[in-house]
């Protein structure tokens, strides 16, 4: 099982019949082009793993079928390498999917989390006003 990782597109309004009147609405389509692929494979002891690949846009042309191959490697070396946090929901709905697909076996990603900056940036930002106010009301 496989699935590419798409960026960019655009959402389209489509004209629809509905209770004979005409409603505008989004269409679920959006297209976009092709950066990489999430791919699985299974393992000798009954586990599936998810691997992924992802094209830097920039410097190289995106081939499919090499996209594909770098995800099932990954995914049958279960190498450990660090998720970019650019395709991280597209990796959480694969991965959905991939439970889905596969039931009654257990899906393993064949990569980490990656850490969220931010978060831990704000949680430091906090912790130091604290401090500040603390040091502030014990220099009183």
């Amino acid at each position: 099982m496989f699935q590419y990782i798409t960026k960019g597109g655009r959402k389209r309004w489509i004209n629809t019949k509905r209770r004979d009147r005409i409603v505008r609405m989004i269409s679920l389509t959006r297209g976009g082009n092709r950066i990489g692929a999430f791919a699985t494979a299974e393992d000798s002891d009954g586990k599936i793993y998810v691997g992924w690949s992802l094209c830097h846009t920039k410097i190289d042309k995106f081939d499919s079928l090499r996209a594909i191959s770098i995800a099932e490697w990954r995914a049958k070396k279960n190498n450990t390498n660090t998720l970019p946090p650019s395709i991280e929901k597209q990796a959480k709905r694969f991965m959905e999917r991939a439970i889905r697909y596969y039931k009654g076996k257990e899906v393993v990603p064949a990569f980490s989390w990656p850490t969220h900056v931010k978060h831990i940036r704000r949680q430091s930002f906090i912790r130091r006003i604290f401090d500040s106010i603390i040091s502030y009301k014990a220099g009183k």
